[in-house]
């Protein structure tokens, strides 16, 4: 089954799951480059769509522990822009059906 097979919702959730898989796979490797405590990730991180979910494990950390949210924010981040961009995907397929 090839690209132009698949669903409209389904090419949506895998362009937005992949897009934030590659953006949490740089940003990660930069982190673990870097000497802790440098700014020089932080360009990375505001382009990425990790940054809301970034800011909303921040808000929650005195709640969580702290390593919890290093491993919940890519999960979250994936699955939420994947549910995100698969219902604009599902949108854009019915647009395109009632032409």
């Amino acid at each position: 089954m090839n690209w132009k097979n698949w669903p409209y919702w389904l090419r949506g959730g895998v362009i937005g799951g992949g897009v934030t898989l590659v953006f949490i796979a740089l940003f990660y490797t930069c982190v673990w480059t870097t000497t802790p405590g440098g700014f020089i990730c932080l360009p990375l991180l505001f382009v990425s769509p990790i940054l809301p979910f970034a800011i909303l494990f921040d808000e929650l950390n005195p709640t969580l522990q702290y390593q919890l949210p290093f491993i919940l924010v890519p999960i979250v981040s994936i699955v939420s822009w994947f549910i995100a961009s698969s219902f604009i995907g599902f949108l854009v397929g019915h647009i395109k059906s009632k032409k």
